[in-house]
């Protein structure tokens, strides 16, 4: 599932963002997405279905917590860079421990 970009940064943020309900949703299907082309599912049973489950109800978990302040900008940009991510990227993410989803939560 692939997300639409933001084409008119000026056009404002709403067609720039997110929403909170949508999310969760989407993170875990391009994360699970990326797990899959990357044969990275064994932490899930080997299974698609089980990553989206076990991601979409962390996720939202993390959003709905009090200590979120959500940013639906921030989002989008998450959920786009883990569509366009590698296997390589991944990888390197992992050990340098970053992450493009850490400003989901840091603030509007």
């Amino acid at each position: 599932m692939q997300t639409q970009r933001c084409l008119w940064p000026l056009v404002g943020l709403l067609a720039c963002s997110i929403s909170a309900e949508d999310y969760s949703a989407q993170r875990a299907a391009a994360e699970c997405t990326l797990y899959e082309q990357c044969g990275l599912l064994s932490a899930f049973e080997e299974s698609y279905d089980v990553c989206l489950a076990t991601l979409q109800a962390q996720e939202s978990a993390w959003v709905e917590s009090a200590d979120c302040g959500y940013s639906g900008g921030a989002a989008r940009q998450c959920v786009g860079e883990l569509e366009d991510a590698s296997c390589d990227a991944l990888r390197d993410a992992a050990l340098e421990d970053l992450s493009p989803c850490v400003m989901v939560c840091a603030g509007s």
